[in-house]
């Protein structure tokens, strides 16, 4: 966690003007470090589980619909 009361502090603000987020927004990084999903404020947990099923190519939770949409399911 980097931010003014976290571990990793940012004191010269360059973070905070890269990351695309507000200190509330959630990144979703593959291992490669792609950004593949990103909130730029507040928290939707139906949009994070809606992005990690389509960065996994896996079928979204809730009988295929997460965060209002539809998903297909991959190949495998």
């Amino acid at each position: 966690m980097i931010g003014s009361d976290r571990a990793y502090r940012d004191p010269l603000g360059e973070w905070a003007s890269v990351r695309g987020i507000e200190d509330d927004g959630c990144p979703l990084v593959r291992p490669d470090g792609h950004i593949a999903w990103r909130a730029r404020s507040g928290s939707d947990p139906d949009a994070l589980l809606d992005a990690v099923a389509r960065t996994l190519g896996i079928p979204a939770p809730k009988g295929g619909r997460a965060a209002g949409k539809t998903f297909a399911t991959a190949p495998h």
